[in-house]
């Protein structure tokens, strides 16, 4: 989280190199992309991982747009890989573990004007979120391998700022929150023998700040 704190600052310092450049158009669309860092929290666990994301909309007016999201995440760090433990009375060590998350996001966004180079918006609608998960386990001696994709559908609510470097250019800085109950088949396979289960995840979170820069046409 130390990077956006600087991020903010860059914002500041572009917005200000030239007070006089023309603001950007308040019509038509926009396309760009951003990095970020996410948080992901399942059944009061959380995790943060890098994500990439491209991002594009629709200006209606100089207020009113229609904004659509999608970004994924690389591998969170659990902190599971190589522990071992004990259960029911079995030596149980960790062999692999491999979470990632992706999330789409279309909204309606309010934005308001500050300046000619500042604006703030603010934007709530629907998200689809999908948890791909994969665990590798050694149990005295046995592989035990289990993967899962979980999915499914919920709200987004986000807000930012933006900073015009040049009459087509914006960078903007962002934040994001998504919740959805997401559920998959969580597939087990011990010696070649498989088997297979139904799970909910319900009240998923996944929160990510972003810094973006998009080109206005």
């Amino acid at each position: 989280m130390k990077a956006f704190p600087s991020a903010a600052v860059l914002l500041l310092t572009l917005g200000s190199i030239n007070t006089v450049m023309a603001e950007t158009s308040d019509n038509g669309f926009y396309v760009g992309g951003d990095i970020g860092s996410t948080q992901l929290k399942i059944q009061g666990e959380s995790d943060s991982a890098a994500s990439l994301g491209v991002y594009g909309g629709y200006n209606f007016n100089e207020w009113f747009a229609v904004e659509g999201h999608v970004f994924g995440t690389g591998d969170y760090d659990t902190g599971l890989e190589g522990q071992s433990g004990t259960f029911n009375g079995d030596t149980i060590t960790v062999t692999k573990t491999e979470l990632s998350a992706s999330g789409l996001t279309i909204a309606p966004k309010v934005t308001w004007h500050i300046n000619e180079i500042f604006s703030a918006y603010a934007k709530a609608g629907l998200s689809y979120m999908k948890v791909d998960t994969e665990i590798g386990v050694v149990a005295n001696g046995v592989n035990i391998n289990t993967s899962a994709n979980f999915d499914g559908w919920g709200y987004v609510l986000g807000a930012g700022v933006n900073a015009a470097i040049t009459p087509h250019l914006v960078v903007r800085l962002g934040y994001e929150y998504m919740n959805a109950d997401i559920d998959g088949d969580v597939n087990v396979n011990v010696m070649g023998l498989s088997a297979k289960q139904n799970i909910d995840l319900d009240d998923t979170k996944l929160s990510q700040f972003s810094l973006g820069l998009h080109y206005q046409f």
